[in-house]
C-alpha cells in the first residue's frame, strides 16, 4: 500500500495469519479456509487462503490479489546470476538443479537421472509385459471381437490383456507384442477396450521391433507391412498373414529382412496423403536390397479423412475383403500336402489294365519302376507314373 491506503500496482501484499484473523474470522475446513480480504475489504467472503501451503487469493474481480502469507516464507540463500538462471532452465525442463560452484564443475562426470534411471524403464515395461495374459477367453477377445477379429486369429499373433492404471484410472488393455528379427520381445503396444481416453499405450523400445500375425509373417515370400497392430489382425482375418510397424517408420533391420521379397506396404490411405508419403520413402530403400515393392492402399470415400484396414474389413464383411484382395494380391496359396498317388486308368493304354498294387512277386523278381520305385507287379507299364517298368 502507498500513502494513501491504495495497493501500490503489481505489489503483492504482505498478509500473516494473524492479520486474516484480526479482520475477519476463517470459516471451512482446513486446508482451505475462507474470510474477508483485509486488502479490498469487500462484504463476501471472496478470500481463500490454504493453511498447509500458505497460498492465498482474493476471487473478486475488483482485488484479485494472490501470494503466499507470510507464515510459510522461507529464507533463500543468495545465489550469482548463473545459478538463478541454471534453476530457471532446470524448472523449465523438469530437471534437477545444477551446481555451477567450481569444485561442482571441476568434479569428475557422474551418471545423469535419465542414465540411472534408463535400466529401470527396460524392467519395468518387461515387468508389465510379464503381467499380462492371454487375451482368448478374456475381455480383449470380447473386444477383438467387436472389431471383426477372430479369437483365433488373435490367439495366433500372442494378443495378450493388460490391466494399467494411467491417470490413476484402472483400464484394461489389449496388448501387442512388437519383437526384434529374432522374435525376442522388445516393446508392447496397448489399446484401450473399454474408453478412447489414453486409447494407446507403448513401453519399451517399439520402433525397434515389429508386431507380427504368425511368427512365420516375415520369412514368407511376399509380406504385408501396415500401420497399427489391428490393421494386421484384421488382415489375417482374411487369410493375409500380415507385419505392424506400429507406425510408418520401421526398424532398420526390416529391409535386410525383407530383401528380394515381394512386399506390399498397406499403410492407411490419408486424406492428407500421409500413408502415400510414407509408402513412397520407405519404397527406395526396400528396392535398393532386391525388393519387389508394391503400394496396397485401402479405398476410401471422398469424405472420409482416412481409411484402414480394421474399418474397411467392419464396412464389408470379411469374404468380401478377402475376394478383395485376392484381386490385388500375388501372394500364392498355401502348400497343400499332395494327395495318395492312385492308378489312373483314363491315362493308360486301352489294352492295358490299370494293375493292381503289389509286393515283389515270389520268385524275388523285382518288380519295381525304375522311375519312381513302385511295385508294378508284371506289367509292361507303371501304374503311377506310366512309363515302361523296365526303361
Amino acid at each position: 500500500m502507498n500513502a494513501t491506503g491504495a495497493s501500490t500496482p503489481n505489489a503483492r501484499p504482505v498478509l500473516s495469519l494473524a492479520d486474516l484473523e484480526a479482520f475477519d474470522t476463517p470459516q471451512g475446513r482446513d486446508p482451505e479456509k475462507v474470510c474477508r480480504c483485509p486488502e479490498c475489504k469487500g462484504s463476501e467472503r471472496a478470500f481463500h487462503f490454504n493453511t498447509a501451503t500458505g497460498a492465498f487469493r482474493c476471487w473478486r474481480a475488483s482485488c484479485g490479489i494472490r501470494g503466499k502469507l507470510s507464515d510459510f516464507w522461507q529464507d533463500r540463500p543468495q545465489q550469482s546470476r548463473k545459478q538463478r538462471a541454471s534453476n530457471a532452465l532446470s524448472a523449465a525442463f523438469a530437471l534437477a538443479p545444477k551446481d555451477c560452484s567450481p569444485n561442482a564443475i571441476n568434479a569428475p562426470h557422474s551418471p545423469t537421472e535419465r542414465e540411472q534411471s534408463a535400466p529401470a524403464t527396460a524392467a519395468t515395461w518387461q515387468t508389465l509385459f510379464a503381467q499380462s495374459k492371454p487375451a482368448s477367453g478374456t475381455a480383449a477377445a470380447a473386444y477383438l471381437a467387436r472389431r471383426g477379429i477372430p479369437d483365433a486369429t488373435s490367439e495366433a499373433a500372442s494378443a495378450r490383456v493388460l490391466r494399467l492404471y494411467p491417470g490413476n484410472y484402472r483400464r484394461d488393455y489389449v496388448v501387442f507384442p512388437f519383437c526384434d528379427r529374432d522374435g525376442a520381445p522388445v516393446a508392447f503396444q496397448a489399446r484401450a477396450i473399454d474408453s478412447e481416453a489414453d486409447g494407446h499405450q507403448a513401453r519399451g523400445s517399439k520402433s525397434a521391433g515389429v508386431f507380427s500375425t504368425c511368427a512365420d509373417a516375415l520369412k514368407a515370400e511376399s509380406v504385408i507391412l501396415c500401420e497399427a497392430p489391428i490393421d494386421a489382425l484384421s488382415l489375417a482375418a482374411c487369410g493375409f498373414e500380415a507385419v505392424a510397424l506400429g507406425g510408418t517408420s520401421a526398424p532398420a533391420w526390416i529391409v535386410n529382412a525383407l530383401a528380394f521379397k515381394r512386399v506390399y506396404l498397406a499403410f492407411d490411405n490419408d486424406q492428407n496423403g500421409a500413408g502415400d508419403a510414407a509408402a513412397a520413402k520407405l519404397a527406395p530403400d526396400l528396392q535398393s536390397f532386391g525388393a519387389s515393392v508394391s503400394r496396397l492402399a485401402p479405398p476410401r470415400e471422398d469424405a472420409a479423412e482416412k481409411s484402414d484396414w480394421n474399418a474397411m474389413l467392419l464396412h464389408i464383411g470379411a469374404p468380401a475383403l478377402r475376394d478383395w484382395l485376392t484381386e490385388r494380391l500375388h501372394i500364392p496359396e498355401p502348400a497343400k500336402a499332395p494327395a495318395p498317388c492312385e492308378p489312373n486308368a483314363e491315362i493308360m493304354p486301352p489294352e492295358i489294365a490299370a494293375p493292381e498294387y503289389s509286393e515283389p512277386d515270389a520268385t524275388g523278381k523285382d518288380t519295381r519302376c525304375v522311375s519312381c520305385r513302385a511295385y508294378c507287379g508284371t506289367a509292361a507299364l507303371c501304374a503311377f507314373c506310366c512309363r515302361e517298368v523296365n526303361s
